[in-house]
């Protein structure tokens, strides 16, 4: 069986266990990193393939949704 590694997403620390990151005071953001999608997310893969979704859109889109914020 494999070692249970948690990590903050907010502000990076690991933890032994998912009870609260001592930092930021609450689990909200704890991630298993024994977990796929969660070690996709500690390792920043999600906001690369936003940033990337986003950079990637037509021209048009860009400014309708530059007229809607």
């Amino acid at each position: 069986m494999s070692e249970i590694k948690i990590q903050c997403s907010k502000c990076g620390l690991k933890v032994e266990n998912r009870t609260a990151c001592p930092v930021c005071k609450t689990d909200a953001y704890l991630l298993d990193l024994n977990n796929p999608m969660d070690a996709f997310i500690a390792n920043g893969g999600f906001d690369k393939a936003i940033t990337q979704a986003c950079e990637e859109l037509p021209e048009s889109v860009k400014q309708s949704l530059r007229e809607v914020s």
